[in-house]
């Protein structure tokens, strides 16, 4: 892999959340995130699977402290493995995260979110936790959250090139 010059690019992250993941696997997710990636012009710079601690957890979602569902959010983040995803897009585009979230990502309910979307696709539509159904995928909802959330599973970001791949060579 070969170290490329950062440029203005703009960065957000996604996440592929443990019961999503155990129910659809990485592979199905990726591909439902590579699909429109051709319509929108973005794509993944750095992708790792982890598992994250009940202490990374909480430090992840520090914002949601005292909320009734706080807990059972760490719970739940800390069950099973995760992917965490950069996504970049070549410009600085003033909406484009807006954009990725409503047209890729798909309202926070899958039950109302848009038919195609990730979380219209990988959400649990009957498991509802505290009045929301499981909606399987995070995703930055501005910059400021993507800069905070990148920072945290990505310590360094420039850009790694691929190089050949045949598992993505056919899309």
């Amino acid at each position: 892999m070969k170290k490329q010059k950062k440029e203005k690019n703009l960065s957000t992250l996604v996440l592929f959340k443990p019961k999503a993941l155990k129910n659809h696997g990485s592979g199905l997710m990726l591909e439902g995130l590579l699909r429109p990636s051709f319509f929108f012009g973005y794509e993944i710079a750095e992708l790792k699977k982890l598992k994250m601690t009940r202490a990374q957890a909480e430090e992840f979602y520090a914002e949601h402290k005292g909320k009734p569902f706080y807990q059972k959010l760490v719970n739940f983040m800390s069950s099973n493995y995760i992917v965490a995803i950069r996504i970049e897009y070549p410009v600085d585009e003033p909406d484009f995260i807006e954009r990725f979230r409503k047209f890729v990502i798909g309202a926070t309910d899958p039950n109302k979110a848009m038919r195609g979307t990730m979380r219209q696709l990988f959400g649990a539509k009957k498991e509802y936790a505290e009045g929301l159904p499981s909606n399987g995928v995070h995703a930055s909802d501005s910059r400021e959250s993507a800069a905070r959330e990148l920072s945290f599973f990505f310590t360094d970001f420039v850009a790694w090139t691929w190089g050949f791949c045949p598992f993505f060579s056919f899309f």
